[in-house]
């Protein structure tokens, strides 16, 4: 599924659930775009890792944690070099990944987030129970299409609400 419909999904997602004004909706489209940093194209991966080369950016900043004893680098490139390395649609796409946010980011976020794993699994299969190796997920044709008329639809009415 594209990037932009999962954008836009989140943001609906968390209009309707919370009643997000535009900050919230903000957030969740961020959260909507973050399962995909696992994959070098994605909007998440280019705009945080810089893509391909998130694998030589990852050991440099996590050799320079350690070289300059500043942690938060160490971790930093750590996470960049982990998701250089995982499989497309493995952690990120689990309902583990979901429960970890839910611990740290704000609620808007979380259901971007989650947004993401529900269209994903109406477009292909989804491993929720990661790592145990289950997928699951219905393939929904041109699922791209629906998920996306549907979130305009929402947002449009949801905008109507605001203003």
């Amino acid at each position: 599924m594209l990037g932009v419909t999962h954008l836009i999904a989140g943001a609906a997602a968390s209009s309707v659930i919370l009643g997000s004004d535009i900050s919230g909706m903000a957030l969740a489209a961020a959260g909507a775009l973050l399962p995909d940093i696992d994959t070098a194209d994605s909007i998440a991966s280019r705009s945080l890792t810089l893509g391909r080369l998130r694998g030589p950016l990852g050991i440099m900043l996590f050799g320079a944690g350690i070289f300059i004893s500043m942690p938060v680098l160490t971790v930093v490139g750590g996470l960049f070099l982990a998701v250089s390395i995982l499989p497309h649609r493995g952690v990120t796409h689990s309902l583990l990944a979901v429960v970890l946010l839910w611990l740290y980011a704000p609620l808007p976020f979380v259901i971007g987030y989650a947004s993401h794993l529900v269209l994903d699994a109406l477009s292909g299969r989804v491993p929720f129970f990661w790592p145990l190796g289950q997928r699951f997920g219905i393939r929904v044709p041109a699922g791209d299409i629906l998920a996306g008329a549907l979130s305009i639809a929402l947002l449009v009415g949801r905008y109507q609400e605001i203003f």
